[in-house]
């Protein structure tokens, strides 16, 4: 007999986020070592367009459910905390109609609000299940300012999510910042921690030159030293360091053949472009999400990637993009808080260099540098594919989760 798990998120492919990639060849490598992997999703439409996708479907995974009531007014946010909660209540009814003994489920914190839920299925059903944490919520809220610390919504909601961690078989954070953010509660356990990072498929993201590659050709970055930012453009990315740094290599004569492309959307897109209209950056371009099946593309065209968190972000999200750079063999940019892991795993791989939030002038001044000496920037590059085929290959994480996910199955 087949062990059963069903996984739950918010979102899934062919939608975009993240979350929903990971998962989807979370889920893939698992039915191919013989286990039943049913999903529940929505139709939401996180950056696709307006393209939906309801129903069942067998395009990307079999057994795959989406839910077609969690799907009003996606690009409002009060649409978007609607949304999540009917979810919540949808992915509910579906835990409590599958349950078995012989099961496992996965949630995550996409929608941020199922761990409210299943906090209180537990303690009627008392089901098995696995909670992967890759926002710390509800500190995403307080960091935000969006609420208080001492507010009572907070408070309630941090105890059920410590109730939730605390009733999992076991807690998955992506990140050593994050677990330590968590276990200063007196509640959790150390050993209910595991750090399991993301990953990136080294065999499907891989170096190509940029005269191959069909997306430099198509934008005209062959003969361009690209500085790329990739992906969401949220309130957490530290991206006004990254346009000051363009614009300090733009007034100083210095951006000859250097390009800042900024791929993706989110909160921040608005004011970015607002800002580089203004100073009539030319060398700034900005591009819309692009099809998952061009990313190792997309990836590729750049000769060193930037990954940027600000002061709110420490702690509680850990950006998954940096490995699917690390894979594409670039040069790295980290623009963070002194005290993230991010600055820790770039300096432990000698694949790039860490910036201190605000400090624009130094990295621009190391942007120009590389684009001098291209064998350094080359080399760093060879570092962070190295880096990641021995640390963070798909093959080595997925074990990982295979290992965990059997053991409590």
């Amino acid at each position: 007999m087949k062990k059963e798990l069903t996984i739950i998120n918010q979102f899934f492919p062919p939608d975009y986020a993240a979350t929903g990639q990971l998962l989807f060849e979370l889920s893939n490598f698992l039915k191919e070592n013989g286990y039943k992997v049913y999903v529940f999703t929505t139709s939401n439409k996180y950056a696709f367009g307006n393209q939906n996708f309801s129903g069942e479907e067998s395009i990307y995974q079999e057994n795959i459910k989406r839910s077609k009531l969690s799907n009003f007014w996606p690009k409002k946010f009060y649409g978007r905390i609607i949304n999540s909660l009917i979810f919540c209540l949808s992915s509910t009814l579906k835990i409590i109609s599958q349950k078995s003994k012989n099961s496992l489920v996965i949630i995550t914190t996409e929608p941020p609000f199922m761990a409210l839920f299943i906090a209180l299925i537990y303690k009627v059903f008392k089901i098995n299940y696995i909670y992967i944490i890759y926002d710390l919520y509800p500190d995403v809220i307080t960091k935000q300012k969006l609420l208080n610390k001492n507010n009572i919504i907070i408070k309630i909601w941090r105890f059920l999510n410590n109730q939730a961690i605390k009733n999992s078989k076991k807690a998955v954070v992506l990140s050593s910042d994050i677990k330590n953010m968590i276990i200063k509660s007196k509640y959790i356990q150390k050993d209910k921690i595991q750090i399991i990072p993301s990953w990136a498929d080294h065999k499907k993201i891989k170096p190509i030159k940029k005269n191959k590659n069909k997306f430099c050709i198509k934008n005209n970055l062959v003969n361009k030293f690209v500085i790329l930012y990739s992906g969401n453009q949220g309130k957490f990315h530290d991206l006004k360091t990254i346009l000051k740094s363009a614009k300090y290599l733009y007034r100083n004569n210095y951006c000859k053949n250097i390009v800042f492309l900024f791929i993706g959307n989110g909160k921040q897109n608005a004011s970015l472009k607002d800002y580089s209209k203004k100073n009539n950056l030319k060398n700034c371009i900005f591009l819309p999400y692009q099809k998952y099946c061009d990313l190792g593309e997309t990836l590729t065209s750049a000769d060193i990637a930037l990954i940027s968190i600000n002061s709110m972000a420490s702690g509680v999200v850990a950006p998954s993009k940096l490995y699917g750079h690390l894979a594409a063999g670039t040069s790295i940019g980290i623009i963070s808080p002194s005290n993230s892991y991010l600055k820790d795993i770039v300096e432990n791989a000698k694949c790039g260099k860490w910036f201190d939030n605000g400090d624009y002038k130094s990295l621009a001044k190391w942007i120009l540098s590389m684009k001098i000496e291209k064998n350094k920037c080359t080399e760093l590059g060879r570092n962070s594919r190295k880096y990641l085929i021995k640390k963070a290959s798909r093959e080595k994480i997925l074990k990982v989760y295979e290992r965990l996910i059997f053991s409590f199955i």
